[in-house]
């Protein structure tokens, strides 16, 4: 605040107020005590340009899309947002009728009226109910420690995972049917994040949970506005990466990564120009020489956005195979006849890391556009150069060791180990004098469909995407799978198991013990309680991913089974 705010404001006559975000719940506690004499000096702190938190009119999108506020939980008479949309004539006959108004849903989400598992098979709906009950009787008891002077644990997350692990210990069903269990509770879990507005339930404190006010009727939207699909995705693998709808497909599916997953359903609503973020690179092709797409090598036959193959034959392309460090290529050979087939006849393995092969690039890229046609040559020759890929396969470690390797200088551009870092089409950024070359970073872009569960996987793994949308223990399972099957047993040596196993909870018990990653869990008994020490299984997941990630374990190539067939035909 300026000093000039301060002298104006008379210190000394009534409380200085500072609201902290000018959301829509900001604005309304800001405009609630404006009205009141006793709050004269009243500021809002808002960290963007913008007022209005979610609620916005988006133009991004090639037309005007009013985004936010569309949905109405709990639709009846004590909802004042309920009440404004209905003075105003924003609701339909169905959501203003009386009997809508009186359901009463608990604030739980409805149940999928389909669910998959990822061999392809229909999972019970029975189950799904069965679990649902369990989950949403759970997280009703969570609201009893309101006005308690103690709580059980300190999240809500532990305590529902506390919870379950005694329901477990009465489960008698089949290994398999517990597994299913288990990935429809995990998907449950992520619907309740979605519900909450958080990445995980362990970050949400137990003792206020019961402060939110669950008002009756069945949440609606505006007409025109459709409900999200009546699906779920258990398993979490993310199918549909476009920003504008994360579609929704359940797809139960941990303890089924024993045979070949099946081929995905369609998942997302999106056409094929559905990509806000795919859309703004376009829109700078014009000003670009060169494309150079930046992908993982320990998957370079899969994973790619098939939307940038249609760049193909607008400017010159160079692909990157990265991270060839961590990739098993004794059959690079194979992978760049792979390629070829595919119409990309120009590919380099590097290692961002080493600055491995990255001399190589700017004498390619020279080559390229001194053998095509330029749309802008001037009197200074100079190069602009798009990089693009998914998101996390190296695109500014690629950026910042060009500007390393020739013009000894430091990053230009952010880089980190998970996804998402690079959020916009960034300004150019010199890598090189002699000839002037300039690059632009860009955000990784999924595909807004993927071809299978088995491609999510890969890409989750290979850490394109956060690992909670489709959860550790998921991943780990499948990456066991993986590892097995090419018969790449380096995890048996680094954790000291003595044999190879199938059994990812086998595993990852061994694991958690020897990395004295275990917790206390109160187990309910006809005699009292008695605290039972068991194996973190998330945490051995994590680690278990990390070290498959930091190359630790191996070399791999998990392409492998492609390599043996003709190349994949463009979807």
């Amino acid at each position: 605040m300026q000093s000039s705010d301060r002298q104006a404001e008379a210190p000394g006559r009534g409380p200085r107020v500072l609201v902290v975000g000018g959301g829509i719940a900001g604005l309304g506690a800001a405009q609630r005590l404006c009205c009141h004499p006793a709050f004269p000096h009243l500021r809002v702190l808002e960290a963007t340009a913008r007022a209005g938190g979610r609620i916005r009119s988006e133009r991004s999108f090639g037309a005007v899309v009013e985004v936010g506020a569309h949905w109405i939980h709990g639709p009846s008479q004590g909802n004042p947002v309920f009440q404004l949309a209905a003075k105003y004539g924003l609701l339909g006959e169905k959501a203003l009728s009386e009997e809508n108004q009186l359901i009463e849903t608990g604030g739980h989400v409805g149940l999928p009226s389909v669910s998959y598992a990822s061999s392809g098979g229909s999972v019970s709906p029975e189950l799904v109910a069965e679990m649902a009950r369990l989950f949403y009787s759970l997280i009703d008891q969570t609201r009893e420690f309101l006005h308690a002077a103690e709580t059980p644990a300190p999240s809500v997350g532990e305590y529902l995972k506390k919870e379950i692990c005694q329901h477990m210990a009465g489960w008698t069903e089949e290994e398999e049917t517990k597994r299913l269990k288990l990935a429809i509770l995990n998907n449950l879990f992520n619907v309740e994040c979605c519900v909450s507005g958080t990445h995980s339930m362990d970050l949400v404190a137990l003792a206020p949970f019961g402060e939110y006010t669950v008002l009756p009727g069945l949440d609606c939207t505006f007409p025109g506005e459709s409900p999200a699909p009546r699906a779920q995705e258990c398993a979490e693998v993310p199918l549909a990466q476009c920003p504008i709808h994360p579609g929704l497909l359940q797809l139960c599916g941990r303890g089924q990564l024993r045979g070949r997953p099946g081929p995905a359903s369609p998942a997302s609503p999106c056409g094929r120009q559905g990509c806000p973020g795919l859309k703004k690179m376009q829109s700078s092709l014009k000003l670009v020489d060169c494309i150079i797409e930046v992908h993982d090598a320990r998957i370079p036959l899969s994973g790619r956005n098939p939307l940038f193959q249609e760049t193909l034959g607008l400017k010159p392309h160079l692909l990157v195979l990265n991270k060839m460090d961590l990739a098993d290529l004794k059959e690079q050979q194979k992978i760049i006849q792979h390629l070829e087939g595919e119409g990309l006849k120009n590919v380099i393995f590097t290692n961002c890391v080493k600055d491995e092969n990255i001399k190589q690039i700017i004498p390619k890229v020279t080559e390229l556009v001194g053998s095509s046609y330029r749309y802008h040559r001037g009197e200074n020759l100079e190069y602009c150069i798009m990089v693009i890929g998914v998101p996390n396969v190296g695109k500014s470690s690629l950026i910042n060791s060009l500007r390393r390797q020739h013009l000894r200088k430091g990053k230009a551009t952010r880089v980190g180990g998970e996804p998402g870092i690079t959020r916009a089409v960034m300004s150019r950024i010199q890598v090189c004098e002699r000839p002037l070359m300039f690059l632009l970073d860009t955000p990784g872009v999924l595909a807004p469909r993927i071809q299978s569960v088995e491609t999510g996987l890969k890409l989750a793994l290979c850490g394109t995407v956060l690992d909670h949308l489709v959860g550790e223990e998921t991943l780990a399972d499948y990456l066991l799978y993986t590892l097995n099957r090419r018969q790449l047993l380096g995890y048996v040596q680094h954790y000291g198991l003595g044999e190879a196993c199938d059994d990812i909870a086998s595993v990852l018990k061994r694991v958690a013990v020897k990395l004295r990653k275990t917790q206390k869990v109160k187990v309910l008994t006809g005699t009292g309680d008695v605290n039972v020490v068991q194996p973190n299984y998330p945490a051995a997941a994590r680690d278990f991913l990390r070290a498959f990630r930091s190359g630790v374990l191996g070399p791999v190539m998990l392409d492998r089974d492609l390599l043996q067939g003709p190349p994949a035909a463009e979807p």
